[in-house]
């Protein structure tokens, strides 16, 4: 016989896992802070007794962060202004390749537009000369109905 197992007693079984996660990383991101919390405090709520200020460095941590600054800020820097000119360049030739498809495309209409215009004058054209040749067809038919008629002696 099978068991019948509500949804709230699976979750509740695997639901810790998540939660005791969760609360770690709170506990963890609440320590982190709590180490700033007098800069911080200080900074935000400034009195007169006590000064803003950060905890001093020593020579070797002075040395050690110069070093650092010196070292990466460069090779960032200039990462950073390769990788923006890179950037800058792809968007340049995407503006070109967009100014060129622009051209090619009112090119195209303006040729499109002349194909039309022809074609409305050969209509035009064409319709002037079905009438005349109507009206000629009309005239040599009444003609032969005429002739016809003065044969027949109607």
């Amino acid at each position: 016989m099978a068991t019948i197992t509500s949804p709230r007693a699976s979750t509740a079984s695997s639901g810790t896992t998540w939660q005791a996660k969760f609360a770690q990383g709170l506990a963890a991101r609440d320590r982190r802070e709590k180490a700033f919390d007098e800069i911080i405090s200080a900074c935000l709520f400034p009195s007169p007794s006590v000064s803003c200020t950060f905890p001093p460095l020593t020579r070797a941590t002075d040395s050690t962060l110069a070093t650092q600054l010196r070292s990466s800020q460069p090779a960032r820097a200039d990462a950073e202004r390769a990788r923006l000119e890179k950037r800058c360049n792809e968007l340049t030739d995407e503006a070109r390749d967009r100014e060129r498809l622009l051209q090619k495309a009112l090119d195209e209409q303006v040729a499109q537009e002349l194909e039309l215009n022809m074609a409305y004058e050969r209509e035009k054209a064409l319709k002037i000369d079905n009438e005349e040749l109507l009206d000629r067809w009309m005239k040599l038919k009444k003609k032969e109905a005429d002739d016809m008629n003065l044969a027949s002696q109607w």
